[in-house]
This record gives structure tokens, C-alpha cells and sequence, in this order.
């Protein structure tokens, strides 16, 4: 198995500080999808809400993925 170099350590902490500069994947689609839309959550004019189908689809996904289907 090869290793693989590129990928970077670091702690929460120093993730966190950076998180200022650099945007999320979410603030990146909705950049692409619609800069309007982006600079109105970004300055929040409006809310970034999910909604409840997809507050649902997360938690499944929560449950899948951080404890797995046997757990429950």
C-alpha cells in the first residue's frame, strides 16, 4: 500500500483559526449556485437554515457512518 504524503495534519485548534480565510464546501456551492444568495447569508440578511428532510438525511447519515447500522 502506498503512503500517501499530500494529506495534512493538524489540530481542531489550528483547523478553526484558518476557517476565516478559507470558505466551507457549503459557502463554496452556494457561491457557484448563486453569489447573491452567498453574500446574503455571508452578511445575514438571510438564514442558513436546513431544512427538517434535511436535518433527517444528516442525522441518518450520522448514524450510519459514525456508529454504523448495527449499533441500532
Amino acid at each position: 500500500m502506498e503512503s500517501i504524503n499530500c494529506i495534512i495534519k493538524e489540530s481542531e485548534g489550528e483547523c478553526r483559526a484558518k476557517r476565516k480565510d478559507f470558505l466551507s464546501s457549503h459557502a463554496l456551492g452556494d457561491f457557484r449556485k448563486c453569489p447573491e444568495l452567498f453574500r446574503k447569508k455571508e452578511t445575514g440578511e438571510i438564514g442558513d437554515e436546513d431544512s427538517p428532510a434535511y436535518a433527517l438525511y444528516n442525522m441518518l447519515n450520522y448514524l450510519r457512518f459514525g456508529n454504523g447500522w448495527d449499533v441500532y
